[in-house]
């Protein structure tokens, strides 16, 4: 809180987006315009569709801002989940994968807020899972 009990907000700019491919350099580079033009901190990208990522292809996505990446590779022609960070806004203090899950636990850089931002992607199943 600030003087006065005011609330100070601070924006964030959060991407998901089931890209259905992110093979082809067009739609990597769709995706580093919109993180460019909306300022996007952190994204969760799923479908894909790759089985890794070289550090080459995660700095042009990046568009040259330095982000904590980390990615589930797809299974087949199908799946995969990218997640990423933007580190000038936060540290990512904790990452935690599943076969259908991935999830980063950072600090705010601005104000040391602390949260934990995670990704689901995967089939329906009829009993709970676990995320731990």
């Amino acid at each position: 809180m600030s003087r006065g009990g005011k609330v100070k907000i601070f924006p964030i700019s959060v991407l998901f987006w089931n890209v259905r491919g992110l093979g082809s350099r067009g739609r990597r580079a769709q995706l580093k315009k919109i993180i460019q033009d909306h300022q996007i901190r952190c994204l969760c990208i799923s479908e894909t569709i790759k089985q890794n990522f070289t550090n080459r292809e995660l700095n042009a996505i990046g568009g040259g801002m330095p982000f904590t990446w980390e990615w589930i590779p797809a299974r087949g022609h199908s799946g995969g989940l990218l997640m990423g960070i933007e580190e000038d806004f936060a540290e990512v203090i904790k990452i935690e994968v599943n076969d259908h899950f991935q999830a980063m636990t950072m600090v705010q850089k601005e104000d040391n807020f602390r949260w934990r931002l995670i990704s689901v992607y995967g089939p329906v199943k009829s009993r709970p899972f676990s995320m731990s």
